[in-house]
């Protein structure tokens, strides 16, 4: 008969057992409360990463190895323009330009290659075709089956940045330009004063030739010819002054259209006989404020740059019409409201890409080889329709020629009345004391005042005038004195005259001085102020009426 065992437990084990059982039921809990309390902080965790993650100032994005984004995001859906749910799947090229994409394959090659981050800066593209700057760097990042080809991109929006170096660029090109302007001043003035000397003498004994020479006489004619260019020589040397010194013109109300008649009369022997003008100016009143010079100046360079463009050979029509500035017409929008004279001139070349167009108007700029152009001429006529509150506006493409639109405001002001006009300007024996250290042309000068019935006593050196003008205050009926010479200038010889005789009229003359202004010249009681050189009867009407307001 088989034994049985016996389970049966004694009480103490029992109790034993069930304390056990307590312990670990109570480690269980534990252990429980610990994993629930590990998984609330994980997912605590996993929420702030989340939030870190997608609202990020920078963009994240996750893309495979066939180029499709897998991961994103909310800052870089906002970037790209699209829901997050959208962009995931999306070819990363569709947020490329067509230009960037040779860079961005570029970048990732070397990415795979070297598995070293790379940073590029591109502009991307969002769904609505709007572009930013952003900042892309690219890590390797490994998927789950091994593949290589996937990386992890940071893009960070440098719009600002970019905006920001955009603008300190074009400041150190405008500082550059700056100095550069500074040059041409110096340049300016330096040569102005002894060209427009040497231009005087050329003038005043090419005159002189003229009126002893009859009027049928080939030579004569040559004179004509050489005073003429003398003129354009004369204007050229204003132009340089005025675009490197702002001087400022003296704007009267002008009719446009027979200026722009002459002008045109004036430029049209000197083009080639391939260049065929068209004429259409409108008739009416075309009154503008404006000096004359500057409309021959438009006239003359943009007629030189068109010829240029044609080479030689072409068609240019010029256009005078009105417009009005509520006609919406888009050249006139950013106009103050009114009537606008529009002078046109376009011409048959082969028209401008849109990066010469867009610096057309920078200074030194050109297209023409070396030695052919300066590039100031636009950038001259630029600062003419500017300071005359005007426009102007340019449109060319490749192979459709150029078309230049001048925008001026029209005027009801009247004529300013000028001094009466003298018609007769002999001398009658007076005295005049000429200083000028430039000998040539005091020579000239003399000669011709000689010759119209005055009395000269030349002094080509201003120390010597003052002594003479002290042996004998009462001697002279006029002095006429260069601003610029050894010794003493004008002004400083102004200033010595005045203690000895404080009424006698001064003419003060120069070729350039950046020292002599309206405050100077009422401070110094100078009857009249003149720029050298002097066309023909300028001085001696000059001379004339200033004695004659002193009777």
């Amino acid at each position: 008969m088989t034994e049985e065992v016996s389970w049966a437990r004694s009480p103490h084990e029992e109790r034993r057992t069930r304390q056990d059982l307590r312990a670990h039921q109570i480690e269980l809990e534990l252990q429980n409360e610990t994993l629930r309390q590990t998984q609330e902080d994980l997912l605590v965790s996993q929420k702030k990463y989340a939030d870190l993650y997608d609202f990020a100032p920078v963009g994240y994005l996750t893309v495979s190895a066939g180029g499709l984004i897998t991961e994103a995001n909310l800052t870089a859906a906002r970037m790209l323009g699209l829901e997050r749910g959208v962009l995931i799947k999306k070819p990363l090229s569709l947020f490329l330009a067509k230009e960037e994409q040779d860079r961005h394959y570029l970048c990732r090659n070397r990415l795979l290659q070297d598995k070293e981050q790379q940073t590029c800066h591109m502009p991307l593209q969002r769904k609505d075709g709007r572009e930013f700057d952003a900042q892309c760097r690219c890590v390797t990042s490994p998927g789950v089956d091994g593949n290589d080809g996937q990386f992890r991109m940071v893009i960070t929006d440098i719009s600002e940045q970019k905006k920001a170096e955009r603008e300190k660029n074009r400041l150190a090109v405008q500082l550059r330009q700056s100095h550069k302007m500074q040059a041409v001043g110096t340049l300016a003035g330096g040569i102005a004063h002894e060209f427009n000397n040497l231009l005087g003498i050329i003038m005043g004994f090419a005159d002189l030739a003229r009126e002893q020479i009859p009027t049928d006489n080939l030579g004569r004619q040559h004179l004509d010819k050489v005073m003429v260019a003398s003129h354009r020589a004369k204007n050229l040397v204003q132009q340089l002054l005025t675009f490197s010194r702002k001087s400022p013109h003296k704007r009267t109300p002008t009719s446009l259209q027979p200026l722009l008649k002459e002008s045109i009369s004036l430029i049209k022997p000197s083009l080639p006989a391939s260049v065929q003008i068209n004429e259409d100016i409108a008739s009416g009143s075309f009154r503008v404020l404006i000096d004359p010079t500057e409309i021959q100046q438009i006239v003359m360079n943009v007629c030189a740059n068109a010829v240029w463009a044609m080479r030689e050979k072409g068609d240019l029509a010029i256009n005078l019409r009105q417009v009005q500035q509520s006609d919406k017409e888009p050249a006139t929008a950013d106009l103050p409201a009114g009537k606008y004279a529009c002078l046109s001139f376009r011409d048959s070349g082969p028209g401008m890409d849109k990066q010469t167009l867009a610096r057309i108007f920078d200074p030194f700029f050109t297209t023409k080889e070396v030695g052919q152009g300066t590039g100031m001429g636009l950038s001259i006529l630029h600062g003419i329709m500017t300071s005359c509150s005007g426009k102007i506006l340019v449109e060319s493409e490749v192979g459709t020629g150029t078309t230049f639109h001048f925008y001026l405001p029209l005027t009801t002001e009247p004529d300013v009345a000028g001094p009466p006009e003298i018609t007769e300007y002999l001398g009658h024996g007076e005295h005049i004391l000429f200083v000028d250290d430039e000998e040539l042309y005091a020579e000239m000068s003399c000669e011709m005042l000689s010759y119209l019935g005055y009395n000269i006593d030349l002094q080509i050196n201003s120390a010597a005038a003052l002594a003479a003008f002290k042996a004998d205050p009462d001697k002279y009926d006029l002095i006429i004195t260069d601003q610029i010479m050894p010794n003493l200038s004008g002004d400083d010889l102004t200033k010595e005259i005045r203690t000895l005789r404080p009424t006698i009229p001064i003419i003060l003359c120069t070729g350039y001085s950046n020292q002599i202004n309206a405050e100077t010249i009422k401070v110094l009681h100078i009857n009249a102020f003149v720029m050298k050189p002097l066309s023909k009867g300028e001085l001696p009407r000059l001379i004339r009426r200033t004695l004659d307001s002193g009777k």
